[in-house]
């Protein structure tokens, strides 16, 4: 991860603080939409990094394909779900991603709504920053 970007934005304490308020969570990565890995949270490994943010930004990708060809403004968020994992894409800013990989929970429309707390929250945080174009 790039140290000056994590001590320009200071997103690495809240992406342990995501992690850490959500039970079951196995991965949280911040990645830029080409899959690169912007910042992760302590908890997760660099393999598992690389691989998530990979899959977002493909995922993320289809989405906003899927959006273009049906109309649509924006994409709010990208869920897959599978048999015990779940994994949640977001935009946080302009070119920017936040990808978190979790336990299937019982609560999932709240769960939800806390990531995206939080990835409002990232967004200001490296909007503040200058690191994002905001036009």
């Amino acid at each position: 991860m790039n140290s000056r970007f994590l001590a320009a934005t200071g997103v690495g304490p809240l992406l342990d603080e995501l992690a850490a308020a959500l039970p079951g969570t196995e991965a949280v990565v911040l990645l830029s939409t080409d899959g690169l890995e912007l910042a992760m949270a302590a908890s997760t490994t660099p393999a598992a990094a690389t691989n998530l943010a990979a899959v977002a930004a493909g995922l993320h990708a289809v989405a906003e394909a899927a959006n273009r060809n049906n109309g649509g403004r924006r994409v709010d968020q990208s869920l897959v779900e599978t048999d015990y994992r779940m994994l949640v894409v977001l935009p946080v800013a302009p070119g920017a991603l936040l990808a978190v990989l979790f336990d299937a929970v019982s609560d999932l429309d709240g769960t939800r709504t806390k990531i995206a707390w939080f990835a409002d929250r990232l967004g200001i945080r490296m909007t503040r920053a200058d690191l994002v174009q905001t036009s």
